[in-house]
C-alpha cells in the first residue's frame, strides 16, 4: 500500500522502533526490501537518491516503485532523498512520490529556510511529506571531512519557520561508510530533541555500530536511512555469482541471484531497528 511518511510516523514515535528508509538502485533492490518488510510487517520507505535520479529520471522510477507498493501488503512511502533542486523535487511529486527531502544543509540557515519553505508549499500541493536537514552529514566516499553538527537553536528556528514533518540531523553520523566507524553524540541529539517538536532522521546508519542503532530506538529518532548495507550485499553476491558461474549470461538469472542477499541485509537492519 502506497502511503506518505507522515502516515507511518506514528508507528515509530514513542514505540522503541524506527522506520527504515532504504535507498533503491533497481527493481531487484525494491523486490528484496519489500519482501523483507512484508515478512516483518513493517512500514518502510523506498528511497531514490540523486545518483539514481541521474540514472533513471523520476518520471520512470516513480511509477515503477509506486506500482510495486500498491501490490504490497505493507505500507510503503516512495521518497526522494537529498533533493537540492526544487525542479527535481516537483517532478518527483508529479511522478507518484509520496515523500520528499529538500536538502539545503550546505547553504546558510536563512537560505535553507527560504528554499525549504518553497519545498513545503510544493509538497502540500500533492499531499506529500517533507524532510529537511540542518547541519551537514559528510560523505566518506567523497573524502569530505568537514562536519557541522546540528545546533539545537538553529534546528528549532528551522522547524518553526518551515513546517517540515521530520528533520535530518548531524550528530556524528556519516554517509556511505562500509564499516561501523561513526558514533552518535547522544548529548547533542538530546539537546535537539528538547528543542523541536518533530521526529528526527539519522542518515548514514550503515556506518553505525549496532549498539548505537539500538540506543537510538528510545530517542526522538523516527527514521533511519540505509543504503550502503544493501549496496555491499548486492555487490558481494553479484561478484560471487559471476565467479561461480562464468558461463551464465542470462541477465534475469544473474540478477535474481542477488535478491536473497539484499533481502537478508534488509531483514537484519529491520530487526535491529525494532521490527
Amino acid at each position: 500500500m502506497r502511503v506518505s511518511l507522515k502516515e507511518i510516523l506514528p508507528d515509530a514515535v514513542g514505540r522503541n522502533r524506527v522506520i527504515c528508509g532504504f535507498n533503491i538502485f533497481g527493481y531487484e533492490d525494491a523486490v528484496a526490501v519489500i519482501e523483507a518488510a512484508e515478512e516483518k510487517k513493517a512500514p518502510i520507505l523506498l528511497m531514490v537518491n540523486r545518483a539514481m535520479i541521474d540514472f533513471m529520471p523520476p518520471e520512470l522510477c516513480g511509477p515503477m516503485l509506486s506500482g510495486m507498493t500498491e501490490r504490497s501488503t505493507t505500507r510503503i512511502a516512495v521518497h526522494l532523498d537529498h533533493a537540492r533542486d526544487l525542479d527535481i523535487l516537483e517532478r518527483a511529486l508529479k511522478s507518484d512520490f509520496t515523500s520528499v527531502m529538500y536538502d539545503g544543509s550546505k547553504k546558510s540557515l536563512r537560505e535553507n529556510i527560504r528554499l525549504t519553505v518553497q519545498a513545503r508549499k510544493l509538497a502540500d500541493l500533492y499531499g506529500a511529506s517533507l524532510e529537511g536537514e540542518v547541519g551537514t552529514v559528510p560523505y566518506s566516499d567523497l573524502g569530505e571531512t568537514k562536519v557541522e553538527m546540528t545546533e539545537a537553536a538553529e534546528a528549532e528556528e528551522f522547524v518553526r519557520k518551515t513546517g517540515v514533518d521530520v528533520l535530518a540531523v548531524s550528530v556524528g553520523n556519516i554517509h556511505r561508510l562500509i564499516s561501523p566507524k561513526a558514533r552518535i553524540d547522544f548529548n547533542r541529539l538530546g539537546e535537539i530533541e528538547e528543542a523541536i517538536p518533530v521526529p528526527l532522521v539519522i542518515h548514514g546508519v550503515s556506518g553505525l555500530p549496532e549498539s548505537d542503532i539500538r540506543r537510538l530506538l528510545s530517542t526522538g529518532v523516527a527514521k533511519f536511512n540505509i543504503g550502503t548495507r544493501l549496496r555491499t550485499a548486492f555487490g558481494k553476491r553479484l561478484q560471487n555469482e559471476l565467479r561461480d558461474n562464468p558461463a551464465q549470461f542470462d541477465r534475469l538469472q544473474i540478477m535474481k541471484s542477488v535478491i536473497p542477499a539484499i533481502k537478508d541485509a534488509a531483514l537484519n537492519i529491520l530487526s535491529i531497528s525494532g521490527w
